[in-house]
């Protein structure tokens, strides 16, 4: 609907933050996806899919959750 002209004919845009990476699926384009990193200071970068090298038909959620993108979550261990 947002790429329909004549349904968006300001080109508004809308913008959603998740935390669940399968939704990083086919069918976003890599410039959609932007992803933040946050140093050892506690100070966050953001860069968006499309800066990293990734062809458009791969895995975008698996890549980022083998940490090939950055940003990846810290994940605590189970015991």
């Amino acid at each position: 609907m947002f790429y329909d002209k004549e349904k968006n004919p300001l080109d508004a845009q809308l913008i959603c933050t998740t935390h669940n990476p399968n939704l990083i699926e086919k069918g976003i384009r890599r410039d959609q996806v932007w992803l933040i990193d946050k140093n050892h200071k506690g100070q966050s970068s953001m860069y968006r899919l499309s800066d990293k090298k990734v062809r458009p038909n791969e895995n975008y959620s698996q890549k980022y959750l083998q940490g090939l993108f950055g940003a990846i979550p810290e994940f605590e261990e189970i015991k």
